[in-house]
């Protein structure tokens, strides 16, 4: 299986490849009788000097892969620099020695691995289109400023409606679950519409929505609906607060 990276203008987004690779697996795995073994290749391409692309990467799909019966055969160069090096170790609980399984008895937990590293930060996009703070009382203003934008770039009714409704999710959890209000960001390049919300509280999940809600749960499904919608969805946080970008083509 064979899947094509494209960074586009955000740069790598690790949780966006991992939900994209859930999908495709999802829909793999329902024709396929048994467990499915994954290769993954290391490129040396994304790498960084904190080793925060493949932390990302490493928890991201462990997070977003955790309810398939998959098994994961990660093949990595031996001269990996050192903070990638590291954060790989930590990711796995085995290697490879003589081709066979040997434990590393190290803690696997994908949320930790980020700790100290953070989630890498998308490029900068320049000054937005439109820009205004909300709170709960404006997320009817938040939907219409993000259908509008959405409609002129050529959206059809359905398209642009699942963004507004992922735009929504997020907005509300900002609003709810943030410090009240939040500032929403909107871009359009070209075919695309990008919106930015962010608030200033603090994210105890630093990866949110890669793991499937539970049907039996009312609540919790807002972030992991609005990354089946879009084309990118990118959280990240820092001493501002938490930061959500989404990405959507016509």
């Amino acid at each position: 299986l064979r899947l094509r990276r494209d960074c586009g203008p955000d740069g790598p987004s690790g949780q966006t490849e991992a939900a994209r690779l859930a999908r495709v697996l999802r829909a793999r795995h329902r024709g396929v009788a048994g467990p499915v073994t994954v290769v993954v290749e290391h490129s040396a391409d994304l790498d960084d000097p904190r080793g925060a692309y493949w932390g990302e990467v490493e928890a991201a799909a462990a997070l977003a892969l955790a309810d398939l019966p998959l098994r994961l055969l990660c093949f990595f160069p031996a001269d990996l620099p050192g903070p990638v090096a590291e954060v790989v170790r930590r990711a796995h609980p085995f290697v490879l020695d003589d081709g066979r399984p040997v434990p590393t008895g190290v803690d696997t937990d994908p949320r930790r691995l980020l700790d100290g590293l953070g989630a890498p930060v998308p490029a900068e996009l320049g000054a937005p289109a439109r820009e205004f703070r909300f709170d709960a009382t404006q997320l009817r203003d938040v939907r219409r400023a993000v259908d509008e934008a959405l409609r002129g770039q050529g959206f059809t009714d359905s398209r642009a409606e699942d963004v507004t409704v992922a735009v929504n999710e997020v907005a509300t959890n900002a609003v709810h679950h943030g410090t009240h209000t939040a500032r929403l960001m909107l871009w359009t390049p070209e075919q695309d519409v990008v919106c930015e919300v962010h608030d200033g509280g603090r994210l105890a999940d630093p990866l949110p929505g890669l793991t499937p809600p539970d049907p039996g749960h009312a609540h919790g499904r807002g972030i992991w609906i609005a990354r089946q919608l879009c084309d990118l969805l990118h959280v990240w946080g820092d001493d501002a607060g938490t930061h959500v970008r989404i990405r959507a083509a016509a």
